[in-house]
C-alpha cells in the first residue's frame, strides 16, 4: 500500500523528545482532571428511598 500523496512526511523534528515529553503531560494533566471530574460527580449522588 502506498501512502496519501497529501499525508505530511515525518521529520526528527515531530518526534523530538521534548514534543513528546510535552504531549504525555498534557495528556496526563487531561487525564487526572476527568478522572477528578467524575469522582466529583459520583460522590454527590445518593440513592432515593434508602434511609
Amino acid at each position: 500500500m502506498t501512502t496519501a500523496p497529501d499525508a505530511p512526511a515525518s521529520t526528527p523534528d515531530d518526534t523530538d523528545g521534548e514534543e513528546i515529553h510535552e504531549q504525555k503531560a498534557v495528556r496526563l494533566a487531561k487525564r487526572e482532571r476527568l478522572i477528578a471530574q467524575r469522582a466529583d460527580a459520583a460522590g454527590g449522588a445518593s440513592r432515593s428511598g434508602c434511609r
